[in-house]
């Protein structure tokens, strides 16, 4: 068991003892969550839709502010107090509208009509399952209120809830990646996003919540400059983290989550790479810190061989893991 809490610098790590080596456990307990968010969508269709009008108005009317307001007041209420269908249902609907293209104007009204009760239902201790459909909700609607809670949902010491926080961060930085209207969040934020998502991966305890943050941080595919400045920030942190794994990797019997946690952050920071490299717009600095994964990478690798605990199955990853270090290194060196 861990807590995770904020100081006024960094998040800091409290270890209270040490993490059951079953740590896949709740992880597939989500994957069930997250599954079912998705199961509602034909019943959200019978809820009544925004006018289109509404939803890209600058500014808003009375008349825009009362309909979002009867489109929001009872799904809202099924989403914090329903049963699980209904919650899932009104989910769906909630989310559909913050996923497309609005108006800043309506995204921060919208959120104001939604993020202070979903925040408060997000609590300390609340049910894992709604928690999952809120951070959601959260993550698409992107607004600096979003962000804040998503930020309060990385301290849980819940997996489950942190990987769910990872997994909204990445559709949050999707919306931001989009472009104006997607997101209502100021360029500040957008920094400090950056920087608390970087803190919190090289720090997360768990290995899958970890790989989930780096994902969420590969995400951005539209805007080079976030795209470069979320993929250097990763790398860096995931060369901390595989350092900080790799220290004391041969006592331990938990080494091949590790192991794949870590393998498939490759593909995507490989993906960015070139294409960034074929448009001549891969910066030195993003060359660097994919090359100081690599190697940490690499290490990672040799460590976790030299374990014994670790599965035959385990050593074929690991090898691969070599490798594709290795190939990212080269790469890294144009």
């Amino acid at each position: 068991m861990f807590r995770l809490f904020r100081t006024s610098k960094r998040t800091q790590i409290c270890h209270l003892g040490r993490q059951s080596v079953t740590m896949l456990r709740p992880l597939r307990v989500l994957v069930c969550v997250c599954a079912t968010i998705g199961l509602a969508a034909s019943v959200a269709l019978a809820q009544p839709a925004l006018p289109d009008a509404t939803l890209t108005a600058q500014p808003l009317t009375s008349q825009d502010e009362q309909a979002i307001q009867t489109f929001v007041t009872p799904l809202l209420n099924d989403l914090l107090n329903g049963e699980a269908p209904d919650a899932q249902a009104a989910r769906t609907a909630l989310v559909t509208p913050a996923l497309g293209e609005t108006s800043v104007g309506f995204r921060l009204y919208y959120s104001q009509q939604l993020l202070p009760e979903i925040q408060e239902a997000a609590g300390f201790g609340a049910d894992p399952q709604r928690m999952q459909l809120l951070m959601s909700v959260a993550g698409a609607v992107a607004t600096d209120a979003a962000r804040a809670m998503l930020l309060d949902a990385i301290e849980d010491e819940r997996v489950v809830v942190r990987f769910g926080a990872a997994r909204e961060f990445g559709v949050l930085l999707e919306q931001i990646d989009k472009g104006q209207g997607h997101a209502a969040i100021n360029q500040g934020a957008v920094t400090a996003t950056i920087d608390e998502l970087q803190e919190w991966l090289a720090n997360e305890p768990n290995p899958l919540v970890a790989s989930a943050i780096a994902k969420a941080m590969a995400s951005p595919s539209q805007t080079q400059s976030l795209k470069i400045q979320s993929l250097t920030a990763m790398c860096t942190s995931m060369a901390r983290q595989a350092d900080r794994r790799a220290a004391n990797l041969a006592q331990r019997d938990d080494v091949f989550e590790d192991v794949v946690a870590l393998l498939r952050i490759f593909g995507p920071v490989q993906q960015n790479l070139i294409q960034l490299q074929i448009e001549g717009q891969a910066p030195q600095s993003l060359n660097d810190a994919a090359a100081q994964f690599a190697s940490a990478s690499a290490r990672f690798a040799d460590e976790a061989l030299n374990n014994p605990n670790l599965s035959n199955d385990g050593r074929v990853l690991a090898n691969q893991l070599k490798t594709a270090a290795a190939n990212l290194s080269q790469l890294a060196s144009p």
